[in-house]
């Protein structure tokens, strides 16, 4: 399994054997092939700790879409700045590999958490907050959810919208009442239950 993380690290390590680059710009470049392979390491471990690491070879081996997935999650760990994330994937991948019947959540989950970062978590749980306290009190134009988008940056919006967190277009919030979407606000209109369950999956990794 280590072979596999170090091929991906391979890749991002092209630029310290080109002539020309300074002991400086290959010491930086080093320094980011390490941090990495680190990172992707640590998430391996983990799924190793939840799953018999000879189990582990054997499925992947014999699987492509056991493959795929712990692939998918080598990079999202690589990427992923926060531990608790690289606990997360882990432990999200490590569920599929007991349990054929998680691999498409497993999937879902993995693709979204590989475009998540610090500043697309906290706005999620912010416009969560926001989105409870506009179904107690949506007012006549939605103006608690609507205030609280309006303050997130449009690139963050639209990684919420496309990570398929959040409801988009028209949606009932009381009886009789519905939602109005805005563009400004990319129609969004709430968020649905896999970006909540994302956020609540993640607190508990890192309280646990």
């Amino acid at each position: 399994m280590r072979a596999a993380v170090a091929s991906g690290a391979e890749v991002l390590g092209w630029q310290a054997g080109v002539p020309g680059v300074g002991a400086g710009t290959g010491a930086v470049v080093q320094g980011l092939i390490d941090s990495r392979q680190g990172r992707a390491e640590e998430f391996v471990d983990g799924v190793a700790d939840l799953v018999d690491a000879h189990r582990l070879l054997e499925q992947v081996r014999a699987d492509p879409g056991l493959q795929n997935l712990l692939w998918d999650g080598i990079q999202a760990a690589m990427s992923a700045a926060d531990s608790g994330k690289r606990i997360y994937l882990a432990r999200v991948v490590a569920n599929a590999l007991t349990d054929d019947t998680k691999m498409d959540d497993a999937q879902f989950i993995v693709a979204a958490l590989r475009e998540l970062e610090g500043p697309h978590v906290r706005a999620l749980v912010r416009l969560i907050a926001a989105d409870d306290e506009n179904r107690k009190d949506p007012g006549n134009n939605d103006e608690t959810l609507q205030t609280a988008l309006s303050n997130e940056p449009p690139a963050v919006k639209a990684v919420l919208v496309r990570t398929g967190l959040v409801l988009v277009g028209s949606q009932p919030v009381s009886s009789g009442l519905y939602s109005i979407p805005r563009a400004e606000n990319y129609s969004i209109t709430g968020v649905n239950e896999f970006g909540r369950r994302i956020i609540r999956e993640l607190q508990e990794t890192e309280t646990n």
